[in-house]
């Protein structure tokens, strides 16, 4: 009661508290207003219009815009709360990221980004084109690799925790494979797979069906040398061999300093896919960082 008393006899205090009083049922009534408003027919959502990022989407089907929209809207466009729209969206497999926002008087705006596959790793997920793992489905991601991008999806693996280091070495390599071109005009040499070995020597298989022991990265040879020596002697080997009628290699050693060995099968023994001369479709590793460069 003395403080009540004190308070009444204090201009200053009660003014403030006025003041404070005043502007916080200002507030109240502003929220109200607003909410009011925003609750009006007007406001009601008519249109959802969404807009794929970077490519058009393949695996984010209508009926699944529609199941989120439906579980997740309520209210109006001003008060509808979207993150749990957004949250079953970025719960797709395939979605890499989305973004909902609300456009005036009662549209939302929604941009979805879908995972491109690039490469394999051994436990079923697949690299996307920015070099982040995803669980897609697999035979979807072979089938876009084919047909929409015209390329193969290369296979990767090795220890746990490796994925990068292996897909880091893969583009590497992929790229310096490049500059060995094939007879005629399709993509020429190609990455089909690389492996790191629980010893952590690496292992790859090219597109004409050759496999190359690259060893590993503790050898006194940096290993671009080494394979890069192969690479420009590649078609003396194979035309070489093949001129001879000895056969065409199946396997090349790179663990030496300042060579390497070779073995070799009988022509008659080669499938038509290592034949020279067959031009199979570059890796997706080739495809998605020409794709880079020129999106830069």
């Amino acid at each position: 009661m003395d403080s009540i008393r004190r308070l009444w006899h204090a201009p200053t205090a009660l003014h403030r508290l006025s003041s404070l009083l005043f502007w916080l049922s200002a507030a109240a009534l502003l929220a109200g207003t607003v909410h009011w408003l925003a609750s009006r027919p007007a406001f009601a959502l008519r249109t959802v219009e969404v807009q794929a990022v970077g490519a058009p989407l393949r695996h984010i089907q209508e009926a699944d815009l529609r199941l989120a929209l439906a579980g997740g809207l309520q209210g109006t466009t001003l008060t509808a709360p979207l993150g749990m729209v957004q949250g079953q969206l970025a719960s797709h497999p395939w979605v890499r990221q989305v973004s909902i926002r609300r456009i005036w008087p009662n549209r939302l705006l929604v941009r979805l980004e879908e995972h491109q596959p690039m490469a394999s790793w051994e436990d079923g997920r697949f690299f996307n084109r920015q070099g982040e793992l995803f669980l897609g489905e697999e035979s979807a991601a072979h089938e876009d690799a084919r047909q929409v991008y015209g390329c193969r999806i290369p296979s990767l693996s090795g220890p746990v925790g490796s994925a990068s280091r292996v897909l880091e070495r893969a583009l590497a390599v992929d790229s310096m494979t490049a500059s060995v071109k094939g007879p005629g005009p399709g993509p020429g040499l190609s990455l089909w797979s690389v492996t790191l070995t629980p010893h952590f020597s690496w292992q790859m298989t090219l597109s004409n069906g050759i496999a190359v022991e690259l060893g590993r990265d503790s050898l006194g040879t940096d290993w671009r040398t080494r394979l890069g020596l192969f690479l420009e002697s590649h078609h003396w080997l194979i035309g070489g061999l093949g001129r001879d009628s000895v056969g065409l290699p199946i396997g090349i050693d790179l663990r030496y300093a300042n060579g390497y060995a070779y073995q070799t099968r009988p022509t008659d023994r080669v499938t038509a896919q290592a034949m020279p001369g067959e031009q199979p479709a570059a890796s997706c590793l080739r495809h998605f960082q020409q794709g880079l460069r020129h999106d830069t």
